[in-house]
């Protein structure tokens, strides 16, 4: 876990780490689009009309959280950092640190206990759907495709909201210039953005 020695920074890796992950892993049910005219989810007893979510043009399947294979010394190194780090909030009275160390002790217990599930992805004509959790295109600045085989193949989507987290999504075996293709007619592509964010090296490194 990143150490950030201003408040500013606090939250910006709150917003789009623990934020990013808590979102992932509550939103865990695979929707289908079908050619009828409703798409139905039955763990939430809803039934939503197929023009909300638009044409499907290109979708997959991926993991709703990267499955970390976690040594028993792994555990014990975490425990420590996280008393160090509890420590060090109480004493400088850094409560919101307090608090997002919490979550993530939370977020990474959680995670042990169960398997990933596997969600769909759909890029649709309307916006895109991961999951159940369905994103419109006015909702979205931009995306950016970060595609460096093998280590690295991840669709980054990017909101006007300030409090959504920018979001990244694993492409399996999707194809990027097809993938692009698909989405340049609805929203632009941020072309700056040519690898990972810190966040998401930082948690491939230390399996968070």
């Amino acid at each position: 876990m990143p150490v950030l020695c201003y408040s500013g920074g606090v939250l910006e890796w709150f917003k789009r780490t623990v934020l990013k992950t808590v979102v992932r892993r509550t939103r865990t049910v695979s929707s289908n689009l079908t050619p009828t005219a409703i798409v139905r989810s039955d763990a939430f007893n809803i039934s939503m009309p197929e023009q909300v979510y638009g044409t499907s043009l290109i979708s997959w399947e991926t993991l709703e959280y990267p499955k970390h294979d976690r040594s028993a010394r792994w555990y014990v190194i975490a425990g420590v950092i996280a008393v160090a780090l509890l420590a060090y909030a109480l004493l400088t009275a850094s409560f919101p640190f307090a608090v997002i160390v919490l979550m993530t002790i939370i977020i990474i217990f959680l995670s042990h206990l169960r398997e990933p599930e596997r969600i769909l992805v759909h890029v649709t004509t309307n916006g895109v759907l991961i999951g159940h959790r369905f994103y419109a295109y006015k909702e979205i600045r931009d995306f950016a495709i970060v595609y460096e085989p093998p280590r690295t193949k991840l669709l980054y989507l990017d909101f006007f909201s300030r409090w959504h987290p920018l979001t990244s999504v694993p492409l399996e075996d999707v194809d990027p210039n097809a993938l692009r293709q698909a989405l340049l007619p609805y929203v632009i592509e941020d072309l700056s953005r040519d690898s990972e964010t810190l966040t998401d090296v930082l948690a491939r490194l230390f399996k968070i």
